[in-house]
């Protein structure tokens, strides 16, 4: 009997590709852009941690239950960054230890652009 292990995604080539279709919608990655991140664990307690933590490394943290209804708590992180793809895998790199390390999960990033003015 063979057993098959899930191939590992290529993530830093999902956001090249992110952030190529960012340009072709006219996005300026040359200015900063306001990026969110999302986390996902199963205790409250990790989460309020975990948002602790990452509002000492200056990022904007919301909170609350899953809005999937699931059992599972979000964390939303927030922050202006150049984006680039070394910016966005390093990120990516530090936030998906951080929600590993309580047994969560990193579920990527997203942005509408620039901070507002």
């Amino acid at each position: 009997m063979r057993f098959f292990r899930k191939k590992p995604k290529d993530y830093r080539a999902m956001d090249d590709l992110t952030i190529g279709q960012l340009r072709a919608h006219d996005l300026d990655v040359s200015r900063p852009s306001r990026v969110e991140h999302f986390l996902y664990v199963k205790q409250q307690k990790d989460a309020e941690a975990i948002g602790a933590g990452l509002r000492q490394k200056s990022f904007s943290v919301d909170v609350h239950p899953s809005p999937d209804g699931s059992a599972q708590w979000s964390v939303i992180a927030t922050h202006d960054m150049l984006i680039t793809i070394e910016s966005i895998t390093a990120t990516r790199a530090m936030l998906t230890d951080v929600a590993e390390s309580v047994g969560g999960e990193y579920d990527g990033w997203g942005t509408a652009g620039p901070p507002d003015e």
